[in-house]
């Protein structure tokens, strides 16, 4: 289907905001003083990095003017699956933490696991059946989360709220994906994942904190 004008516009401003979304919080995490794989703003750098590539070749087939196809599909599938790995480390490093030498082996199951469905399934439907799931069960995770964090008070630095309602915004979108597509509304979609860029972005930074 050939996107409209507003779409591939929308489309576009979605990515550039992802990237530039990717670069703020990795910025931020680079300046702190102590640094750890395991940091948010450094795993939601990594997320928005995979949106903002997974919008990018989106929109390639319209501003290029070339015939989408399988392939394209799966290296853009490939980029769900980069914004979906942050995901799952952080709901594991939150959730497990006394089984931290079992996150890098669980993280690079489900990178097999994703790479073995884009390597064999040839079909769009089934490997978005097969991979859309996993990413909306760890979103699904990191705002519950989120919403306990914010309903306990811990995680004071980070303005757990905000959180909770930009990967709300997330999990509708994927939910709403093809009723919006085929309204022709699909940059509707694209102007909730910005909206929840911004939203987790501000989470994050949190400028009330104060130490």
């Amino acid at each position: 289907m050939q996107m409209t004008y507003i779409s591939v516009w929308s489309c576009a401003i979605t990515a550039l905001i992802a990237f530039l979304g990717a670069i703020f919080l990795f910025r931020i995490w680079h300046n702190q003083e102590n640094r750890l794989p395991t940091d948010l703003p450094l795993l939601f750098s990594l997320s928005f990095l995979g949106t903002a590539a997974n919008m990018t070749i989106y929109v390639l087939p319209s501003i290029l003017i070339i015939e989408p196809s399988l392939t394209l599909f799966k290296i853009r599938s490939l980029a769900v699956g980069l914004a979906t790995i942050p995901m799952a480390g952080m709901v594991l490093n939150i959730w497990l933490p006394n089984y931290a030498r079992w996150h890098i082996r669980s993280m690079i199951l489900i990178v097999f696991y994703w790479i073995t469905v884009l390597l064999f399934v040839q079909s769009e439907p089934l490997i978005i059946v097969l991979t859309v799931p996993i990413l909306l069960m760890f979103a699904l995770a990191l705002v519950v989360t989120f919403a306990i964090t914010w309903k306990t008070h811990r995680l004071r630095e980070v303005r757990s709220e905000l959180i909770v309602i930009g990967l709300l915004i997330a999990v509708v979108f994927q939910a709403l994906k093809v009723p919006l597509l085929v309204a022709g509304l699909e940059y509707v979609g694209f102007m909730m994942t910005t909206v929840m860029i911004f939203l987790v972005t501000l989470g994050l930074l949190n400028p009330w904190h104060r130490e």
